[in-house]
């Protein structure tokens, strides 16, 4: 999702974004309660891409039509060439 974030608002809301979720990680006011589980919501998300200036409908679009899925499959590979886990 932060891939389509910076696609649709740029880098500064690429940051944003992302320092935002893994804030809410750390303090875990990410996470909903469902059932047994704590999960992080779609919606969630979108609300983050939102406030961090990116349009959540656009956003929502490109995550659906998997667009960004090679570029973040590439950078995945290259992470794990270079010894690089987590």
């Amino acid at each position: 999702m932060a891939e389509c974030v910076a696609d649709n608002a740029g880098e500064d809301a690429f940051w944003k974004f992302t320092e935002n979720v893994y804030t809410k990680m750390a303090d875990k006011s990410i996470y909903t309660t469902q059932g047994e589980s704590q999960i992080i919501t779609d919606e969630t998300m979108l609300t983050l891409a939102a406030n961090a200036g990116a349009n959540q409908n656009q956003v929502k679009s490109c995550v659906d039509s998997g667009e960004k899925t090679a570029v973040v499959k590439a950078m995945m590979d290259g992470a794990s060439a270079a010894g690089i886990g987590g």
